[in-house]
């Protein structure tokens, strides 16, 4: 019997559908491909307690073992033949030769694109604080990938396991960037977490466990981290926060803010801590700028009265 091509292309897909349904819901099935596989690796022979941690990884699943990534010869038995000079062998990589190693696959579309992962990843890291002190200034206390995602155990980023999993990010980061000595450096606060925490965004993350809410990758990005400055906080804020930044931009303030002279968002409502509009906040943000008494204060201070508004003070 002919097969018209479009039937063969189905039967092609059917059987990879059938071979990645048996890999990931069968452990049976996966455990025999693993272990054929793991049998001729004498790296897991000598270190069985990584082992233990690879084997549950994201990695291991898809055949990503100790060479991958360290190099050495697996098929020696004699410790010497597997890290001899010729086999790529890394023992301990330094920080530039693990986001170098992880950019190896993850920057390749050929691998990734089977996995639907962009491939982007290194070269954001890149143009990040982080990556520029790294790459630019040799600085290796900065986060790289290892210091995120984890080593040996990694998990897929959608599991509630992930050290990246939305609600688990915050405390993440707060793993260099609550450690006083890691941040005295660069002269960085270490209390941002605690911040954080008691802000809308962090009562609604932690006890709401609402995943769409703000946390430190939503506003400072991921891979391409960067700490927004005063003109971009307010770009950042309105990704999410729409329509308030349509309102901002028919205010009288807009202008001001497009002069720098404050910004939009972080100059009333701060950044890490932010708490509900109260009128105890009008007063306290107004005068910051406005003399208390002033057409502009009396202005702010009746906004927050529903029927009081006054007329617009002045031009500004």
């Amino acid at each position: 019997m002919k097969l018209s091509g479009k039937k063969i292309i189905y039967s092609i897909r059917y059987f990879q559908f059938l071979i990645l349904f048996f890999c990931f819901t069968c452990p049976g099935f996966l455990g025999i491909v693993q272990a054929d596989a793991v049998t001729e690796n004498n790296c897991v022979q000598c270190h069985l307690d990584t082992w233990d941690e690879l084997k549950v990884s994201v990695h291991a699943r898809h055949g990503i073992y100790c060479n991958s990534c360290h190099g050495g010869d697996p098929a020696q038995k004699d410790k010497d033949l597997a890290k001899a000079a010729g086999t790529g062998y890394v023992g301990v990589p330094d920080k530039k030769q693990i986001a170098d190693k992880c950019g190896t696959c993850h920057s390749d579309v050929g691998v990734m694109n089977f996995y639907g992962i962009r491939t982007d990843q290194l070269a954001q890291y890149k143009t990040s604080v982080h990556g520029k002190k790294l790459f630019q200034a040799g600085d290796e206390h900065v986060a790289v990938c290892s210091d995120c995602h984890g080593y040996h155990d990694i998990v897929d980023i959608s599991e509630t396991t992930s050290p990246v999993y939305p609600a688990n990010i915050p405390n993440t980061c707060n793993n260099c960037h609550g450690s006083e000595r890691i941040m005295a450096p660069y002269g960085l606060p270490t209390n941002i977490l605690e911040t954080y925490r008691e802000s809308v965004h962090g009562k609604a993350l932690f006890e709401k466990h609402d995943l769409s809410v703000a946390q430190c990758a939503s506003c400072h990005g991921s891979h391409g981290a960067v700490p927004p400055g005063v003109r971009e906080a307010g770009e950042t804020c309105g990704k999410c926060h729409v329509n308030e930044k349509k309102y901002f931009l028919e205010s009288v303030h807009a202008k001001h803010a497009e002069a720098k002279k404050f910004s939009e968002c972080v100059s009333c409502h701060g950044n890490h801590g932010v708490q509900h509009a109260t009128p105890e906040l009008y007063k306290e943000a107004c005068q910051r700028c406005h003399e208390p008494g002033s057409p502009e204060a009396q202005q702010g201070e009746s906004i927050s009265q529903p029927g009081k508004i006054l007329p617009r003070a002045g031009p500004w």
